[in-house]
């Protein structure tokens, strides 16, 4: 897969389809209408030029901006959350979970240290 993106100098894009605000009961669904805008944009290279900022826990680029988004805070969850801490809290215990299933199904074979740092919480 490496070598297909960089020979075709491919962009990847991870797009939030699920709850933003909350967990589930608390936040609510991202309309399927914004999700569409955000591929749209994607597929357009429409956002190869906007300004993003590093998730460092997930080693992210988010964009802070999206043609065709008006509320921008949209594109960064933890903006949506009304209490910080319970985000801070989650999106700990996800990346941590994610570093645990990394080491336990990929440490030691033989994967490059580049991707491995690439793994959320590490």
């Amino acid at each position: 897969l490496q070598q297909k993106l960089l020979k075709y100098k491919s962009n990847v894009y991870l797009v939030n389809t699920g709850w933003v605000g909350g967990p589930y009961g608390v936040g609510k669904r991202i309309p399927l209408s914004m999700t569409r805008t955000m591929i749209r944009a994607a597929l357009a290279s429409d956002l190869e030029d906007v300004f993003t900022d590093e998730d460092t826990l997930f080693h992210l680029y988010i964009p802070t901006s999206c043609p065709g988004i008006e509320n921008n805070t949209i594109l960064h969850p933890n903006s949506m959350w009304i209490d910080k801490n319970a985000f801070k809290a989650r999106s700990t215990k996800l990346a941590s979970q994610f570093s645990e299933f990394y080491d336990k199904m990929f440490k030691g074979k033989g994967i490059p240290r580049s991707v491995e740092d690439c793994c959320p919480g590490k």
